[in-house]
């Protein structure tokens, strides 16, 4: 029942939203898990909320370091073992964990780190070490849409001003 001007800027609305391939998406107050749990309790709660990275925090919501999943490559030790024994650590002069940012939220600087180091995420922490958020490189375009059209009169019609319209856009 939206006039046509009205769906139209729905559509538009939505298209400026979506996320498009290259853009940097934060992810704040992720899942984490605490440097006594095992690898079991990690993997429970990558099934529960369909993430593959976890940041493993101490009980200060200081950062030690991440896991990350991958069901293609499982791990070779048993499911009790503590998961700072996987996790990756961070980054310090002296090793080669993962990268970091310190207060820091520039999309160019997270995008040039991300590409340097080939990674997909940047975990962004304050002077602390406190996680503050995750950055995520978008590597595909998202959030399709689709509209509704009444299957009454002259729908046929509606479908082909509708089309028009897009292509026009």
């Amino acid at each position: 029942s939206l006039r046509d001007e009205d769906k139209q800027a729905i559509l538009d609305a939505n298209n400026n939203a979506r996320l498009h391939k290259g853009d940097i998406e934060f992810q704040e107050n992720p899942e984490y898990a605490m440097p006594k749990s095992t690898l079991e309790e990690v993997v429970g709660k990558l099934e529960r909320t369909g993430h593959s990275v976890i940041p493993i925090m101490d009980r200060k919501s200081r950062l030690d370091g991440v896991y990350i999943h991958n069901p293609n490559n499982p791990h070779l030790v048993p499911p009790n073992t503590q998961i700072t024994k996987v996790m990756v650590p961070l980054r310090t002069k002296d090793s080669n964990g993962i990268p970091y940012l310190i207060n820091d939220e520039n999309p160019e600087k997270i995008k040039e780190i991300l590409s340097k180091e080939e990674k997909k995420f940047l975990p962004i922490v304050d002077k602390n070490m406190i996680l503050q958020k995750i950055a995520f490189l978008q590597r595909f375009d998202t959030n399709y849409i689709g509209f509704t059209i009444s299957t009454r009169g002259k729908w046929k019609e509606e479908i082909e001003r509708f089309a028009a319209k897009r292509k026009e856009s």
